[in-house]
């Protein structure tokens, strides 16, 4: 009755985090680049004007990067054939 580990599925994490961090990634990048714009007009339409913070272009590379670094590295380890 003990739980036994099936080897041919994959487990949760590994299987998950980087479609996670992707989506993270696109959504940081779509708020980043419509929202505040969005709500800037709106506001200033409304007859409030407000600046909305947006991240700094800097932070958002250095994310992009990152990102685009781990997406590599894993493509190098499949064609290499150490990963799975």
């Amino acid at each position: 009755m003990g739980a036994t580990a099936n080897p041919s599925q994959p487990a949760a994490l590994p299987a998950c985090w980087r479609p996670a961090v992707g989506f993270a990634v696109a959504f940081v990048i779509a708020f980043n680049f419509t929202v505040p714009p969005v709500l800037t007009w709106l506001s200033a339409v409304l007859g409030h004007p407000t600046v909305c913070p947006q991240l700094s272009l800097v932070d958002l590379g250095t994310l992009i990067g990152a990102v685009l670094t781990l997406m590599g590295m894993r493509t190098y380890e499949k064609q290499q054939g150490i990963a799975s």
